[in-house]
């Protein structure tokens, strides 16, 4: 009995029992989400200004991403450890809409995503000078219109 209980074979169990552990304690989930931001990018690469400049000097305008990700019990114990000094922790309520799950959370997020898109287009459009006619409801009912009908409609500049 005594030759069974050598001290590699107490160690080389207990890594097993401590690798097992953290690897359970990583693929339960949590009641939280993890908020890990993304570094600063510049946005002067991605956007185009007809008659714009190259920025001179120091400063600019900058995104910053976030990963919003279903935390881990492993991430809960050691958020900063394992993500970084600028991840938070905050319960589910504050991330998914009360009545909905993760899964619908994520549907309605990317509708507002779509939505945002196409307004922001629009402001563009309108501060270049261009119109589209009517309200915006009208104008999207026309758009599924003329894809569905193969016809094409004429944006003109505003007078």
């Amino acid at each position: 009995m005594l030759r069974a209980l050598t001290p590699l074979r107490l160690a080389l169990t207990g890594l097993a029992l401590l690798a097992l552990t953290v690897l359970i304690l990583w693929q339960v989930r949590s009641d939280s989400y993890l908020l890990v931001p993304d570094p600063a990018h510049p946005v002067a690469p991605l956007v185009e200004v007809q008659g714009g400049h190259d920025p001179k000097g120091p400063g600019g305008i900058y995104f910053v991403d976030v990963l919003e990700l279903r935390a881990s019990i492993l991430d809960e114990l050691f958020p900063k450890v394992l993500h970084g000094d600028g991840a938070s922790l905050v319960p589910a309520t504050q991330v998914v809409p009360p009545g909905t799950n993760d899964r619908t959370a994520r549907r309605i997020d990317l509708r507002m995503m779509q939505m945002s898109q196409k307004i922001a287009a629009a402001v563009a459009l309108r501060t270049l000078g261009w119109q589209r006619g009517g309200r915006a409801a009208r104008a999207d009912r026309r758009d599924r219109l003329a894809r569905r009908t193969r016809c094409a409609h004429v944006r003109r500049p505003a007078p």
